[in-house]
């Protein structure tokens, strides 16, 4: 598919799109769905990104099954979080409440980018029995920062997150199951050693994953050429749907990407 078609903002089939606001733990909070069936598919955005980040692919996922992006507490059209200490496992639950409160169907495929794939893989640790499939996005890993270096940063992220809570609460996802699960890194430029070890950690969670890059790609592949190449995504998504549906593994990484610039891990 080319690029130029991906890139239609938000071309929803008729009827299938909603959007609004719902409330949690006194912040409002926005999301955008589109299409039908399940699994739902959850995208989550890195930071400071919205859900515009997702207006590439999004529109494509609605064709396989209903698809919701949605801002995080403080980003895009959220209000800001309540004070006090937030970590991941904040985000986590105040997706889960989203969800709820919006009710939007499980169970889950989750999508994250960069910050969100932490917060897709702490979901799916979190809430196994709502999760069907996960797809990472080169999604944020720690290789250089221990949880001591972390406390020494004495600042939480932009978002409010407290970035040592991040790095040991990262560290207790020691597995995710056989959910299929999908991992793509980026090649522009190439990945070192350290993060390439990272991103293979992140595909040994599963005992039912694809490793991959996608090699034209920077750290935004749901973009269009020449920054990313969407259609890797939508191809990793509508893989994991679809594994999510028939209880079969995933086709082999060679198989799925087919005919895309995507080299596999070993």
């Amino acid at each position: 598919m080319a690029a130029a078609a991906l890139c239609t903002p938000l071309a929803w089939a008729a009827g299938t799109h909603a959007s609004g606001f719902v409330t949690v733990d006194g912040h409002r909070m926005f999301y955008e769905c589109g299409g039908t069936g399940s699994p739902t598919v959850v995208l989550d955005a890195g930071s400071p990104d919205t859900t515009a980040t997702w207006r590439w692919v999004q529109p494509q996922i609605a064709r396989h099954t209903r698809v919701c992006a949605y801002d995080r507490a403080g980003l895009g059209r959220s209000a800001p979080p309540p004070r006090g200490h937030r970590t991941p496992r904040t985000q986590v639950r105040e997706l889960r409440l989203l969800l709820a409160a919006a009710k939007i169907p499980g169970p889950y495929v989750v999508v994250g980018h960069s910050w969100g794939g932490l917060l897709a893989r702490l979901f799916a640790y979190v809430y196994p029995a709502q999760t069907k499939g996960v797809v990472l996005v080169d999604a944020t890993t720690f290789p250089y920062l221990t949880p001591a270096q972390a406390r020494r940063l004495h600042r939480p992220n932009r978002e409010g997150i407290d970035i040592a809570d991040a790095v040991v609460q990262s560290d207790t996802i020691k597995s995710l199951g056989d959910v299929p699960l999908v991992v793509l890194g980026s090649n522009k430029p190439r990945l070192d050693p350290k993060l390439l070890a990272a991103q293979d950690a992140e595909a040994a969670l599963s005992s039912d994953r694809v490793d991959a890059i996608a090699r034209l790609s920077t750290h935004y592949i749901q973009r269009p050429a020449p920054i990313g190449q969407p259609q890797v995504v939508v191809t990793a998504v509508a893989a994991v749907v679809t594994a999510a549906r028939s209880h079969d593994p995933l086709a082999p990484c060679e198989q799925l990407f087919a005919g895309l610039a995507v080299s596999c891990r070993p």
